[in-house]
């Protein structure tokens, strides 16, 4: 999967060529809504969701855009593309659609129960998925057909989900707190984090290596042990500064960040795949 960041009427977007040059390029979308998540399975296939069931493809690596129809007049807020042909999109009032056709229809796959919106969902493989939201995680097991609630032990978990595998996952909340689970979210277990902050995204390339971003502080705090440990992260600006909107870019293990007259906020990180060399990118708001 592949995350980059977005914002209105605009997407960044990093490549890199045969020489091993890398460089941002903006990417005109060619709509006035607001853009909140984006999924690529390969450097050319993606898609974007955004204000008012909007859902966006690409084909050829984010030079041209297709609206796709979803029937859905509320916010999609997250997307998950296991493959070129099948995917999710969730969002606001809890509403779940599922593609097997790379986007050309959609089906209902709505919980039988009210969720307030869902942030984030993350799916596997073509049976095993989770979603978050304030009413915490849920979880199916047969492609999202049915959903039921996880117990998330009480804890306030509701921005972001990531699962290496059915057994593995971490959960993180804006209050702070991360889970993992070893068991496809049977049971979690708060993780210690010496500097927590308001979570909004966590992100692992692997049981052990994974990051942890919070909003307003900012931090960015990676850990090299499935969680047990975190530290924050340094991190040079490797892009530019847009609108109310700063990309930053680096090699895997790596995060830097210049100096900034303004307090920023880290609202997003994942990995980037190039045809090169796998990297990690973070987004700030300021």
């Amino acid at each position: 999967m592949l995350k980059i960041l977005i914002y209105t009427c605009s997407i960044l977007f990093l490549v890199a060529n045969a020489n091993g040059q890398r460089g941002w390029y903006e990417l005109n979308s060619n709509t006035d809504k607001f853009l909140y998540d984006v999924c690529f399975v390969d450097s050319l296939n993606g898609w974007v969701v955004g204000d008012l069931g909007l859902v966006l493809r690409t084909t050829d690596g984010g030079k041209n855009w297709v609206e796709q129809d979803v029937n859905v007049g509320s916010w999609l807020l997250c997307v998950s593309f296991i493959d070129k042909l099948t995917g999710w999109v969730a969002g606001d009032i809890g509403r779940i659609r599922k593609t097997t056709n790379a986007g050309g229809s959609w089906s209902n796959q709505d919980p039988d129960f009210y969720l307030e919106s869902i942030n984030s969902i993350h799916f596997v493989d073509k049976n095993n998925g989770w979603a978050v939201g304030p009413a915490g995680i849920i979880h199916t097991k047969d492609g999202g057909e049915n959903w039921h609630v996880q117990d998330s032990a009480n804890f306030n978990i509701n921005k972001s989900i990531f699962f290496i595998n059915e057994f593995v996952g971490w959960a993180c909340g804006s209050d702070g707190e991360i889970l993992r689970t070893f068991d496809g979210g049977i049971t979690w277990t708060k993780l210690k984090i010496d500097n927590p902050g308001m979570f909004y995204d966590i992100f692992f390339i692997d049981l052990s290596n994974g990051w942890v971003v919070s909003r307003y502080e900012p931090k960015i705090q990676r850990t090299t042990n499935g969680g047990n440990t975190w530290s924050e992260q340094q991190y040079p600006i490797d892009g530019f500064l847009k609108q109310y909107n700063l990309l930053i870019k680096t090699m895997v293990g790596q995060l830097d960040l210049e100096e900034l007259s303004n307090q920023p906020m880290v609202d997003k990180i994942g990995k980037l795949k190039s045809p090169n060399q796998d990297i990690i990118f973070g987004e700030l708001l300021l």
